[in-house]
């Protein structure tokens, strides 16, 4: 069948860049290639804080905030950090890998995109994910020899009690070394990082150039017809959920009774009216997808100030002194 690549390395040492490069290579000959998106604090095409599956039919030519797409399947975290509940990771992990089983996905060459986290218990996250995702190729960029991580398939197999049979490639990360071909761009501040992937996800909004995202005529909703879930605290008065959600990106859900939690995308609580209940929300996911939503849930994702400030006559969470 298909190759089916899992990419694994260091923080920063090149392995979206990597993984673009084969997904563009592999475009010529395939017209769809599925991406397992395991990289809950950097997703490559979405907003932090989900596991998520994609397909990808088009060349991508930037970094992840020039590419974000809508999901072929996503699940929320509700961190950026796994070790806050690392069974539930390991639990959504499995319900991707079965979600994808279907015969047209398993035709084409599937690309497994991993964390950076890579000692100690990130390492035996990532044995995890290659014994549920069983790839039959991995990749491992490192900068040094210092930082094998040993992902050879007998201790995999040791490690996770499987059978698994795999190529393992090694390469040696050009991202520090000045004398690479490719133009060494200095990292950017991880905060500005975030900041640019949610503008670009919002700005899917905007039908035009000329207008602000708080011109934008937001979607109405009753705080009776939906669950508001905010991680750790049980017990809300319908004003306190209000209060917390408003003006935050909150998860759009379809919750089933299970663990897990079905994200279609993300919304901007513009304002609440408590005396009604009404929650307006502004969000590019499109209308016949947010008909199944039933549940907010808080994002781990800070908007940009401007979002607040610019393009309202009257900025309703912000006071600007001369």
């Amino acid at each position: 069948g298909p190759i089916r690549v899992l990419l694994a390395g260091y923080k920063n040492s090149g392995k979206s860049t990597m993984m673009r490069y084969f997904i563009n290579k592999c475009l010529k000959k395939w017209d769809k290639i599925l991406v397992l998106d395991f990289d809950i604090g950097q997703s490559e095409f979405s907003i932090p804080g989900c596991i998520s599956a994609f397909i990808i039919d088009e060349p991508l030519l930037g970094p992840n905030f020039t590419h974000l797409m809508q999901p072929l399947k996503s699940y929320f975290f509700e961190s950026n950090d796994v070790m806050t509940n690392v069974p539930l990771y390991n639990e959504i992990v499995k319900k991707i890998v079965n979600d994808t089983k279907t015969n047209d996905l398993q035709q084409i060459p599937c690309f497994i995109n991993t964390m950076g986290f890579v000692e100690g218990a990130g390492l035996k996250i990532l044995h995890n994910l290659i014994s549920k995702t069983k790839p039959s190729d991995i990749v491992q960029i490192k900068f040094n020899d210092n930082q094998d991580l040993n992902l050879h398939s007998e201790i995999i197999n040791d490690s996770t009690r499987s059978s698994l049979s795999y190529n393992l490639w090694y390469f040696t990360s050009t991202v520090k070394n000045k004398f690479a071909k490719a133009p060494y761009l200095p990292n950017i501040d991880k905060r500005i990082r975030q900041q640019l992937v949610t503008a670009s996800y919002f700005s899917k909004c905007l039908e035009s150039t000329d207008i602000y995202f708080n011109d934008i005529v937001p979607y109405r909703i009753n705080i009776r017809d939906i669950n508001v879930q905010i991680k750790d605290i049980d017990e809300l008065t319908q004003d306190e959920s209000l209060d917390i959600i408003n003006a935050n990106v909150i998860a759009l859900c379809v919750a089933n009774h299970t663990n897990l939690c079905e994200c279609v995308g993300f919304g901007v609580v513009r304002i609440v009216n408590k005396s009604t209940g009404d929650i307006y929300i502004t969000t590019p996911v499109t209308p016949d997808i947010l008909r199944h939503v039933n549940q907010f849930r808080l994002g781990n994702v800070n908007l940009p100030y401007t979002f607040y400030t610019e393009g309202t006559q009257n900025p309703k969470y912000v006071c600007i002194k001369q």
